[in-house]
């Protein structure tokens, strides 16, 4: 797939564009062929949109985007009144990887600051009604600035999520290496991600520092070995369990397990 930095399109004059607060029992069906673009926004109210058997709810602060020629279906919930603006518009592309770039994004966007998208819809209102000298070049550039956040937003989504997946694949990694003592600058050059960067997104995910995860895991795994163990005199076998999780000091190791289970390990059983 292209870079998002590659990608090459220009937009065309609006159709038009609609500031609408329709009455409750709005419905739309799209046009079963047309070669333009949609960009909605919500302003408040919510609605439902089907797209090819996947429904999805827009809400207040969403974005709505439809490609040319797909087919779509939306009606408003009655009972959460629905307000939109929505302009109508051609794309053209520099190359076929930029149109199947554009072509990949969700038809519902939540975006992650709404303020200047609404800013942004509410400006492409004025400047259509308005018409003042130089309005289509003023709405091409408006559009042209919607897409390009929408399409920085998703970016910035996909490259969150496949840096969570970096996260669970270091959260695999310390369960079958529980009995290791891993830093954060270690594991953060395992993942690719910077200490700071890493750190926050693996306390995001697990809820735990990486210290806490790992002696969370030895704990745990000392609990398996403690019920699991036949002798009766547990005294004698927490240096044994402690050494078996990774704990070289059979003190530290009472004092975390007495601090993740409430118990010291001769109370656990």
């Amino acid at each position: 797939m292209t870079e998002y930095t590659e990608i090459d399109f220009q937009v065309g004059v609006p159709f038009f564009v609609v500031d609408r607060k329709p009455d409750i029992n709005w419905n739309y069906a799209s046009p079963n062929s047309r070669d333009w673009y949609v960009l909605g926004y919500a302003r408040s109210g919510s609605a439902y949109y089907n797209f090819s058997g996947n429904t999805q709810t827009a809400a207040k602060g969403n974005v709505i985007f439809t490609r040319s020629n797909e087919s779509y279906s939306a009606y408003s919930k009655p009972d959460d009144p629905w307000s939109f603006i929505s302009a109508a518009f051609t794309i053209e592309f520099g190359d076929p990887e930029s149109e199947q770039v554009v072509s990949s994004l969700p038809n519902i966007f939540k975006c992650s600051d709404s303020v200047p998208m609404a800013d942004n819809f509410c400006e492409l209102v004025r400047v259509w009604s308005a018409k003042p000298s130089g309005y289509k070049l003023k709405c091409r550039s408006i559009l042209l600035d919607i897409m390009y956040t929408l399409l920085a937003d998703e970016d910035r989504r996909r490259n969150h999520s496949a840096h969570f997946s970096k996260i669970n694949e270091i959260v695999e990694f310390l369960r079958q290496n529980y009995t290791g003592s891993y830093s954060v600058d270690e594991l953060s050059e395992l993942s690719g991600l910077s200490p700071s960067y890493f750190r926050s997104l693996f306390k995001q995910l697990t809820g735990l520092t990486t210290v806490q995860f790992q002696n969370k895991l030895k704990i745990d795994k000392a609990k398996d070995l403690i019920v699991s163990h036949s002798c009766n005199n547990l005294y004698g076998f927490a240096p044994e369990a402690a050494e078996a999780v990774g704990f070289n000091d059979v003190y530290y190791f009472s004092r975390m397990f007495r601090k993740i289970t409430g118990k010291n390990p001769s109370e656990f059983l």
